[in-house]
């Protein structure tokens, strides 16, 4: 799965508002979300992520430009049918983020 988002500004303010977008989802949907883990490189353009949902295990990087975000993530075969979903949920977070 592969979402990109273009925005105004630069990578570090994309960073300083995505720095903690996983955590704080997994607060708001304890439930459903788990296992969060993210690094991020020295650059801070990089994050690796991973983080448990309904009994799935999504993982994949993020990639910070200046004015472009690249989430490129592997699902699940199992949970391929919801991958459309997924990307317009991402989609509309990211345009929430990152106008």
């Amino acid at each position: 799965m592969k979402v990109e988002h273009r925005y105004n500004g630069k990578k570090e303010a994309a960073y300083e508002k995505l720095s903690t977008v996983l955590i704080d989802l997994q607060k708001q949907y304890r439930n459903e979300i788990g296992n969060v883990y993210t690094s991020w490189n020295s650059s801070k353009d990089i994050m690796g992520f991973s983080f448990d949902i309904r009994g799935f295990t999504l993982r994949g990087n993020m990639i910070l430009q200046n004015g472009l975000v690249i989430i490129d993530g592997k699902v699940p075969f199992l949970a391929r049918p919801f991958q459309g979903k997924a990307e317009k949920r991402i989609k509309a977070k990211l345009e929430e983020i990152l106008p």
